[in-house]
Parts: C-alpha cells; structure tokens; sequence
C-alpha cells in the first residue's frame, strides 16, 4: 500500500506513469492531495483527495484512469481550458464530480456526490456504458 499524506501534488508531465501496482497494494491519495497534469494513473486507486488533470493551474493536459478500478470519497474533475479525463476503467465513489473541460466516458461511473458541469464542458460516453452522478448542478445557467 502506498499513501500519501500532508499536502502536496503529483504532477504528471508528457504522460508521467503512475505504475500499475497490484490490487493487493493500491494507491491511496491522501486528503489535501492531487493528481494533476498530463498522466496515466494504472495502479488501483483510492481517492480521499482531487484528482484533475487541471489541478497544478495548466492547460491542454489529458489524465487517463486505466487498467485497475479506481474508487473512493474523493472528487474527480476538469477544470482549465483544454484540459481532457479519459475514464478507461471502472470508478466509483462518494466524491463530487466537475467538469468544465472534456470528459470521455469509456467504463462505467459511478458517483454517489453532486455533477458540476460548465458551459463550455464536453462529456463524451461510450456506448453501453453508465454514468450515474447522484446529483445534476449547472455551473452556470444559459442566458
């Protein structure tokens, strides 16, 4: 098991690779701490903080969840101009989810928290596939 603690960022780069871990040995993002920039998270993941490719303030990032399930209390979002989330395993979570740049919908989703989506967001979902977010908010209403 890997946790991180305090507060502080990993910051992915030109797709930085977060390894993939064993189920038996996940990574738990501690409160206070995110996942940002451009990266591929393949370890199993346990979220407690933020992860958003936008979430070190730069644009034109993509962040991929993949290979192991990814699940948690904490938030999922995309904020920041360009910035893009694929979702290529199964999440779940009693996190909030906020999307103001792209999302891609690959696996399923589920949330148990508030969907925030601004009004230049994209949502893209496979077919087949099930986004459930407990609850619908604009960010902002249309004129």
């Amino acid at each position: 098991m890997y946790v991180t603690t305090g507060s502080g960022k990993i910051i992915g780069t030109t797709f930085g690779l977060i390894p993939d871990l064993q189920l038996q040995n996940p990574l738990i993002l501690g409160p206070n701490n995110t996942i940002a920039g451009t990266v591929r998270v393949n370890a199993a993941l346990v979220n407690h903080g933020l992860v958003d490719p936008g979430g070190a303030g730069e644009t034109g990032c993509v962040l991929e969840l993949q290979c192991h399930p990814k699940i948690g209390a904490g938030n999922w979002a995309v904020t920041g101009t360009g910035n893009r989330m694929r979702i290529v395993t199964p999440v779940a979570g009693t996190g909030n989810l906020s999307v103001e740049g792209t999302l891609d919908v690959e696996r399923h989703l589920w949330l148990h928290g508030t969907f925030f989506m601004g009004s230049g967001a994209t949502v893209n979902i496979s077919k087949e596939v099930v986004l459930d977010v407990g609850q619908f908010q604009p960010m902002e209403c249309p004129e």
